[in-house]
């Protein structure tokens, strides 16, 4: 590659501008070829001269004040603003939270284990941190294993030792609960009798819970669709 340093005299990037300067320059002149995009030699449509080799032809006697990515200079991007994070809102709603009557009972009993208690704490806490409450409602049930009214009254007792537990925690002591029993009469899932009871008792259990129903103003961030 060629450079020619003489005064006021516009430099190519190599020997092929040398030879179109002196072959041609009546018609670069009139092609405007001069730095008007910085110190690139342009033409009238503003696109940067080439010679043969590819190299973009300049006035070394100019600054780059635009650089141009197909003449190799690096073009530095921004990088884009971060979305920004959506606020949260209160919202009207309803919800009913499932709650394994395994982890909150023995099998056919309505006092609340440890692990039972542990998991109430935890809800207390997420009701109290998320809702507006206008009302809980706790919800019990069993499967159809003995008699239909034993049954309910075990429904009636599990739901109101979950209520007396959660009204005792002073966050929730003072919302409006109350306490419902629907025995054996909303099963989630049917089982045969087959296999012996063991079996049975196992197959059954999603239907022993208890639901704590939440109505009021709930926080929540809705997330935006793409």
């Amino acid at each position: 590659m060629l450079r020619m340093t003489t005064r006021n005299t516009i430099i190519p990037m190599s020997l092929g501008l040398i030879l179109t300067l002196g072959l041609g320059g009546t018609a670069l002149a009139d092609s405007h070829m001069e730095g008007g995009q910085g110190a690139y030699w342009t033409d009238g449509n503003g696109n940067a001269w080439k010679n043969a080799n590819g190299d973009c032809w300049y006035n070394p006697n100019q600054e780059k004040m635009e650089p141009r990515e197909e003449c190799g200079d690096v073009i530095e991007t921004a990088e884009p603003e971060p979305e920004p994070e959506p606020e949260p809102e209160m919202v009207k709603r309803t919800e009913r939270i499932n709650l394994d009557a395994r982890t909150l009972f023995g099998f056919d009993k309505a006092t609340l284990t440890d692990d039972g208690k542990m998991e109430l704490d935890e809800l207390a806490a997420d009701i109290e941190s998320d809702w507006e409450v206008n009302r809980i409602r706790v919800i019990g049930h069993t499967d159809r294993i003995g008699p239909e009214a034993y049954n309910m009254k075990l429904s009636e007792r599990r739901a109101q030792a979950v209520a007396d537990y959660l009204m005792g925690i002073p966050a929730l002591a003072d919302h409006d609960m109350r306490v419902v029993g629907r025995g054996e009469s909303q099963p989630v899932v049917q089982c045969e009798n087959t296999g012996g009871r063991n079996q049975l008792i196992e197959c059954l259990q999603p239907n022993r819970r208890v639901e704590v129903e939440i109505s009021g103003m709930k926080t929540v961030i809705e997330q935006k669709m793409n």
